[in-house]
């Protein structure tokens, strides 16, 4: 719908400027010279936008005109703008009072344009279908030819009945109500059938057309879910201004809406993508490492082993560039998240010592670790993601520092008496390279490095991202100071619970052989023949008992003829997935129904350990497997099978 305008300017060469203005818009508009002939156009024509300057020509100067015409019941709410050279802070006082919507400067009209454009813009866009009963015929035809003037589409009935009918039958954009309507139902009764529905249709807009002069009553109508409201007497310009104002309202969320499902689909399609090639990347590491940790167990020179040492670094390095992407690409769709359960800090904090030592000690340089006597043995947090933090940050630090000292500290403040959560306070000093003044601000950021260092240095720029990612989601708060020459101070703070026992917490580090490998029989459930032969391997080196099923259904076949104790279950193989075969060993009412199945998988979605618990799947293994891994997870299905 185009837009009509109404224009006052004394100044011939400004008429053209302005005809040109809103001909550019896409508006249709009457320019006048001066006010004497406004009362005259204005009974013959009405007007959606008014354009006015300050001092125009005629009986009436702009500030009178706009007076005269905030007084007419057509122009109450239609948009009238002030065009001046006068910025003081008195004038815009006196024009705002007068009625003016916005004011502009003469002299610079690209801010008009503008304004223009985006009137017109929304014009345009609140085109709609209105649904609007009112039981006075003389009303209902007076407003449904006004709403229709204005470009809307207008189903009008005269109860509630009728409506309620074509709501469900047809989609609407706004309902317009009556609240006292004859018959049984009335606009309150309508209003509340509406808000019952779910979703899009039963969050539309509803204005509601009442005679209350009590503003409580008023109040009840917005709690019983009307949008807005209008008076009686109605004014059928105040009308459309509100049911505009609604549909803008609501064509921008249902925008903003598609936008974001575009956006949230987009970053799944790129987490799936990504956990895909996870997938088919860890499978073929899960030989490789696999492999490689057989190896280890042979007979080997010290410079084989040194040899084999370094590509297993290598290996697990790759495994960790791919953990650090899937977990920035799962923060970004909403999907990362920090599990509560018990962790000891400080052991946490040794096993990333003892994991960097080799490379802190071929550069000759300390590292070490220190405790505050306040700091808990035991706390409730996410242990994987502590380790992570202190892994990256203190990885860095050796990475950084070719002579002096790493220093990791751990501290604790307690919970207060009104919470039960203390925090833990972490950082790591070192005496490397340092950082410039003005980098600190983006070092947290994806792909973001020192330029210099990094080139020599190498790295992704994932570990500080994944630092500060992990640190948020769990609450708490991450910085760092430096000095160039002088060395770097990362620092953190995340909330935990605490603990009343702290001498009921395992260490869960290389655990010993506890089961029985005569009374425990295996089986294998893996189509990957190399991933076949290194599980098999560690069996082997374990001295268990085991058969290979390729896939689930050969698995559930092996199952009605001979007796296992445990399953080690890959999850993605054809025929039948380890998801589908678990799910019909729990339900199959066979002796084996209830076997324990470990879930061996190298996919690495954030639900892919829930999903292996919710189809009936005991214990989960991460590919690529390892011993201690392997170790902890036989154990615990021998402790079970035994109990």
């Amino acid at each position: 719908m185009v837009s009509r305008v109404l224009a006052i300017e004394g100044s011939k060469a400004f008429r053209s400027v302005l005809a040109r203005l809103f001909s550019s818009a896409g508006m249709d508009v009457t320019i006048l010279e001066n006010s004497d002939d406004l009362d005259s156009l204005l009974d013959g024509t009405s007007f959606d936008f008014i354009c006015l300057g300050l001092h125009i020509p005629g009986k009436l100067d702009g500030l009178e005109v706009c007076r005269m015409l905030r007084e007419r019941p057509g122009y109450r709410f239609t948009p009238i703008v002030l065009l001046t050279s006068q910025a003081e802070e008195a004038t815009q006082t006196e024009a705002f009072s007068s009625g003016f919507t916005d004011i502009f400067n003469r002299k610079e009209l690209d801010d008009l344009e503008a304004y223009l454009k985006r009137h017109q813009e929304m014009s345009r866009r609140v085109e709609g279908r209105v649904l609007y009963i009112e039981d006075s015929v003389s009303q209902q035809m007076s407003m449904t030819a006004f709403l229709s003037h204005a470009g809307l589409k207008v189903d009008a009935f005269d109860n509630a009945e009728q409506g309620w009918n074509a709501f469900l039958e047809h989609e609407y954009d706004i309902v317009l109500t009556d609240i006292v309507l004859p018959g049984a139902v009335s606009g309150l009764h309508l209003v509340h059938s509406i808000r019952r529905l779910e979703g899009y249709k039963g969050d539309v807009p509803i204005v509601a057309i009442t005679g209350y002069d009590d503003p409580s009553r008023r109040v009840e109508l917005l709690q019983r879910g009307v949008n807005d409201y209008v008076s009686k007497p109605v004014v059928p310009q105040e009308v459309l201004v509100r049911v505009r104002a609604l549909l803008k309202n609501r064509y921008l969320v249902a925008q903003l809406k598609r936008q974001n499902n575009q956006i949230e689909q987009q970053s799944r399609n790129q987490l799936s993508f990504l956990a895909s090639i996870s997938h088919d990347v860890r499978t073929p590491l899960n030989g490789v490492l696999g492999i490689m940790e057989l190896m280890r167990s042979t007979d080997l020179d010290e410079k084989n082993l040194q040899w084999l040492r370094i590509a297993m670094q290598s290996g697990e390095h790759l495994v960790s560039i791919i953990d650090d992407v899937l977990d920035l690409s799962r923060a970004e769709v909403g999907e990362f998240s920090i599990e509560s359960q018990p962790m000891m800090p400080e052991h946490i904090a040794q096993n990333v010592i003892a994991n960097l030592k080799p490379q802190a000690d071929s550069k000759r340089i300390g590292v070490t670790l220190n405790v505050s006597d306040k700091c808990p043995k035991a706390v409730e947090g996410d242990g994987k993601r502590f380790y992570q933090i202190l892994m990256n940050l203190a990885g860095n630090a050796v990475k950084f520092t070719d002579r002096g000292s790493v220093e990791v500290s751990l501290d604790y403040i307690p919970a207060e008496e009104s919470s039960s959560q203390g925090m833990l306070m972490g950082s790591v000093v070192d005496t490397g390279v340092g950082i410039p003044q003005a980098q600190c601000e983006t070092i947290f950021q994806k792909f973001r490095q020192v330029d210099a260092v990094a080139r020599s240095k190498g790295g992704s720029g994932l570990g500080l991202a994944i630092v500060r990612t992990i640190v948020e989601s769990w609450g708490g708060q991450v910085g760092v100071e430096s000095e160039m020459s002088e060395g770097t101070r990362f620092w953190f703070s995340i909330p935990v619970g605490t603990l009343e026992d702290q001498n009921e917490i395992p260490v869960d580090e290389h655990e010993s052989v506890t089961f029985d490998a005569e009374s425990m029989m295996v089986l294998l459930v893996e189509d990957n023949h190399i991933n076949q032969l290194v599980a098999g391997s560690m069996l082997d080196q374990f001295s268990l008992k085991y058969d290979i099923a390729e896939h689930g259904q050969q698995a559930i076949d092996m199952l009605n003829n001979d007796h296992y104790d445990v399953i080690l279950m890959d999850c993605q193989m054809p025929v039948m997935d380890g998801y589908e075969a678990s799910a019909n060993i729990r339900h199959s009412g066979k002796p084996y129904e209830d076997i324990y199945i470990i879930a061996l998988t190298a996919s690495a979605m954030i639900d892919e350990e829930r999903k292996c618990y919710r189809v009936g799947m005991n214990d989960f293994v991460a590919k690529p497997v390892q011993f201690d891994g392997l170790i902890r997870a036989l154990n615990k299905a021998y402790e079970a099978i035994s109990n």
